[in-house]
Formats: C-alpha cells, structure tokens, sequence
C-alpha cells in the first residue's frame, strides 16, 4: 500500500503583498485567486530529487516541485488546492486544513500518510498536525509516517527533527546560532507556534528566514505580532490597523522583515546554472543544503530520503495504538 503525501504549497508574500484574496467557485469548487485561477508557472531552475529524478521550477509556489519528486512507487501524492492568500490569510488556511482533514478521513483504514508543506502550508499543515496528536484525527494517528515543512510560521522554537540539523539561529541578530522559531505568535492564536513536536515532524529553516528564523528580540516580537494581525485581518480591516492603530515599532519590524525578504541570493541549481532569485533563506530550500548537516544534498532531497526511510519502516514495523499523543515503532533514519 502506498504512502499518500498531503502536500501544502506556500504564498509568493513578497509578490502578493497587495492582493486581495480569493473565493470559490461554488458549481466547480475551483480556487480562484485575486480574480484569476493560480498560473501554472513554466520553470526555469532544475530542482533534483533522487535517483535521477528532477523537476523544472519557476521559483514561486504555484508549481512548488517537491510533491512531483517523490518517489511514484512508494508515494501517492496529492497537492493540496488552496487559495494560499497573504489576505486573507486566516480564511485560507482554515479553507486548506479543512481540505486536509477531508482527506486524510477519506483514506482507507489503515492506509499510512505524510505531510508536507511550505511557508503558509506549512502553517497549515501545522494545525493538521495538532489535529493528528490531539484532535479530530487521533484514530488515524497509528498510520501518521511523518513530516516535513520548509520555512515554517508556526515552526517550534529551536525545532528541527530527525534530519533537521540543529542550527536555529535568527534572522533578527545575525550571529545567533540559537533561539530561532515561526513568525506566528507563540500563544493566543488559532495559529500560534508548535509545541511538544516529536522527531517526525521535520523542519527546515534556513538563515535568512523571517518566517521560521524569528527571534526574542524586540525588532522579532514586534515582527510576530504584526504577523499574528496578517492572520486575521481582511485587507479593508488591515489598512485601517495600518492607517490608525499600528505602533511606530510594529512597522519599523514590518519594513525590517521585508527588507531582509528581498535580499537576492544567488543560488545554483540542479542543471548548473546560477539563479538569482529574491526573498532571502524564504526561497532557498529546494536548492541549499540544511544550514549545519554534512551533506551536499539540498533540503528537499535531505526529506525525500527521511520520508522515503520512514515510509519503508513503517511498512515492516508493527503500529502501536495511540496513546498520549501517539507513537509508533518508527525510528529516525540514521545521519
């Protein structure tokens, strides 16, 4: 039996900062964002996978390659449609945790899954997660093979997992090795940080990051809180946050983050070309190496490998019921 893999794709924040949201077509059920069905982009970066295999990439998160790089033997992928809308965001996170859900009650008993996510997907999929070990989704909690997220809001602090390295240092003090955790809040939130993760669930935060890089600081909390408004807000109710209640402070953090965002890396990809692409550690994790793990493979080919790992283990090794949380005879691919 297969593994399915739920996938989450992320929001292009730098671009659609000034977009307005999304809705649903509700004869088709398609996602139509700012008036317009998401473009199919055409790649031009090659991003490996394993074993030979590869995908074009245009650099944005509507044709993010990682579900297709998966192996078609041991995986059944599904990318998860979802308006993945900088505003308003609260909305279309609920509008893809609910597809997740869906989907996962939709399996076959028995059946094992994986998450994975990016940036707003990520987020997501972090809900889906709580749901698994908490919530709606315990009974299913036996066949959970793992996670992997990349450029996580909600990322615990200091969290990495299995394969994650355990470099986490921040984006607000440069010379921090320590510290680091999501954007979103750490509590008071539908969507605040991660806690209590086990090593299955994976994450990957590169330096740079001001979505899973954040920090303690002033300039990283007031940072957090304006991405705790983002969250909840409608464009209409944000400009007027923006125009009349936020603080001096909460901006300068806002214009910090954003400047941080778009400084340009120069990155190589699969096929040996250089490509220049903005929004800073954001963007690097189908290209860049895990920050601290002695490896040439990038991020993205760091995860196949520990879902590849975990889903083989999962296959010989017996389920325990769930207990507290859950838990399983998974162990962690050795380094």
């Amino acid at each position: 039996m297969k593994v399915k893999l739920f996938y989450a794709n992320g929001t292009s924040w730098a671009l659609n900062w000034i977009e307005v949201g999304f809705r649903v077509d509700q004869v088709t059920g398609q996602v139509y964002w700012n008036e317009s069905q998401q473009p199919e982009d055409k790649g031009f970066a090659t991003i490996l996978g394993l074993d030979g295999r590869s995908a074009a990439w245009s650099g944005g998160p509507q044709n993010d390659p990682f579900p297709t790089l998966l192996n078609p033997d041991i995986f059944e992928a599904e990318r998860i449609e979802y308006p993945a809308s900088f505003f308003p965001m609260d909305q279309s996170m609920n509008y893809g945790i609910a597809k997740v859900i869906d989907g996962i009650q939709a399996l076959p008993v028995g059946q094992p899954f994986a998450l994975g996510g990016y940036s707003q997907g990520a987020a997501l999929m972090s809900t889906v997660y709580n749901e698994i070990r908490y919530g709606t989704l315990t009974s299913r909690a036996p066949y959970f093979v793992g996670a992997v997220m990349f450029g996580n809001p909600r990322r615990q602090t200091n969290h990495r997992g299995a394969v994650g390295g355990t470099w986490s240092g921040l984006w607000d003090v440069p010379a921090a090795t320590t510290g680091g955790g999501g954007s979103f809040p750490t509590s008071g939130s539908n969507f605040a940080r991660l806690t209590s993760c086990e090593p299955e669930w994976v994450e990957f935060a590169y330096p740079g990051d001001v979505f899973a890089c954040n920090g303690n600081t002033t300039t990283g909390n007031n940072w957090s809180a304006a991405c705790d408004v983002a969250t909840g807000l409608g464009t209409s109710a944000l400009i007027e946050y923006v125009s009349s209640g936020m603080t001096q402070a909460i901006l300068d953090a806002t214009q910090a983050a954003f400047a941080k965002g778009g400084e340009v890396m120069q990155m190589v990809d699969g096929a040996g070309v250089e490509v220049n692409m903005s929004g800073s550690g954001h963007v690097a994790y189908p290209m860049m190496p895990p920050y601290d793990v002695a490896t040439t493979d990038t991020c993205y080919q760091v995860a196949l490998k520990f879902l590849e790992t975990q889903a083989l283990s999962w296959a010989t090794a017996p389920v325990l019921a769930p207990g507290v949380g859950w838990s399983t005879t998974l162990l962690p691919p050795t380094a």
